[in-house]
C-alpha cells in the first residue's frame, strides 16, 4: 500500500507570480493601496518608522517622490 502525505500548505512553487505582477501595478498603485488601507483603518495600530513617521507620512513621502520623477 502506497501512503499519501497531505499537505496542508498550496503548492507556492506552481504559483510564483505576485498579485502585484499580475494585476500590472505599479510602484505608484501599490503605494496608493497601502496608503489608502492604513488611512481607512484597515490597520488598527500605528505603523511608524525609526524616525516615528508613520505609514501614512511615509506613503506621501514615496509617492511625491515616484511622482516627481515621472
Amino acid at each position: 500500500m502506497i501512503k499519501k502525505e497531505w499537505h496542508w500548505m498550496p503548492d507556492y512553487k506552481q504559483k510564483k507570480m505576485s498579485i502585484i505582477k499580475e494585476k500590472n501595478l505599479s510602484n505608484i498603485d501599490v503605494w496608493n493601496i497601502v496608503n489608502e488601507w492604513y488611512v481607512n483603518g484597515m490597520y488598527a495600530d500605528i505603523l511608524q518608522d525609526e524616525n516615528g513617521a508613520d505609514l501614512e507620512e511615509i506613503c506621501e513621502w514615496q509617492l511625491y517622490k515616484l511622482n516627481k520623477n515621472k
